[in-house]
């Protein structure tokens, strides 16, 4: 980021919202909170994550060079309409949403009726935990950040909001929004499909047996399974949002699911065994060359 100030404004103060103004905390900007509930503005500043309450996302919006819409699809979607009429000459609206199909067409009329600009933003960081106490100011370093611009978008503006998440040590790359949806149908939202079904057919037990069910469910169900207590409410939007690449990453999913069931029906455990190499080889690759964390930034602080 250039070295004068900016007003970041950040719209939601739940798990994503707190975690980017402890995250901007570090760096010469002014941080402007709304949220519905006006004891987590307060608490927000108490807590370092904000220096200014708005009393609606408008008055927020008005004021920044870059509002962030932390709050779910469904309400980014509400948002946009509202927003583009309140956005500063340059100012750049963009929002932390999992699914870009539907926020970028609501968003494709700001072209030519705002001062300002869209661009979507997607950070592929989160845990299963939500709401205010959720913070984790580190939650953004070293993860990637999916950059969708509109199509034929200005690259100074488009360079503007890379350079936005890179200052708080992540690393944006820009993709097309229809391929985003692809990669992440198949990266992350058939995870929590798949973590919330083993969940439910492991622990629909007899009620007899419950505890000894339990006790059996030791590490590598508990890490499988993580994701499976994030909140309903909100995997419902997003898989409602992005439902033609999701079913496409289950047909996948259950073509090699089908793979490996038919080498244990036949006893060929060689391949069986091939498939589990691959796996753990691919996943072992995936490890060392994911996370890149820049070398030059300081990591946020903690809550």
């Amino acid at each position: 980021m250039n070295s004068s100030p900016q007003t970041i404004a950040i719209l939601g103060l739940g798990l994503l919202g707190t975690s980017l103004g402890k995250a901007l905390q570090q760096l010469n900007v002014h941080r402007i909170v709304w949220t519905r509930n006006r004891a987590n503005c307060e608490r927000a500043l108490v807590d370092g994550i904000a220096d200014e309450i708005a009393a609606s996302p408008e008055e927020a919006t008005a004021k920044a060079d870059i509002t962030v819409m932390c709050v779910p699809v469904s309400e980014i979607v509400r948002l946009i309409p509202i927003l583009k009429d309140c956005l500063k000459e340059n100012a750049i609206l963009t929002d932390v949403g999992s699914a870009k199909g539907l926020i970028m067409k609501t968003a494709a009329p700001l072209r030519g009726q705002s001062k300002g600009f869209f661009i979507g933003s997607h950070p592929m960081a989160g845990t299963e935990h939500s709401g205010y106490d959720a913070c984790v100011p580190e939650l953004y370093w070293g993860a990637p950040v999916f950059i969708t611009p509109m199509p034929n978008a200005n690259p100074e503006i488009t360079e503007r909001i890379c350079e936005f998440w890179r200052a708080i040590g992540s690393n944006p790359i820009v993709i097309d929004a229809a391929f985003h949806d692809k990669i992440v149908a198949h990266t992350s939202h058939i995870s929590h499909i798949i973590a919330m079904t083993l969940a439910r057919t492991v622990l629909d037990c007899p009620e007899n047996e419950k505890l000894f069910w339990y006790q059996g469910c030791a590490g590598g169900f508990r890490d499988t399974t993580r994701i499976a207590s994030s909140v309903p409410s909100m995997w419902r939007t997003i898989i409602e949002q992005n439902q033609k690449e999701v079913l496409d990453a289950m047909n996948n999913f259950e073509a090699k699911w089908q793979e490996v069931r038919k080498d244990i029906e036949k006893g060929d455990f060689d391949a069986f065994e091939k498939k589990f190499t691959e796996g753990r080889d691919r996943r072992d690759a995936w490890l060392k060359d994911r996370y890149q964390i820049p070398e030059t930034q300081t990591p946020p602080k903690d809550c």
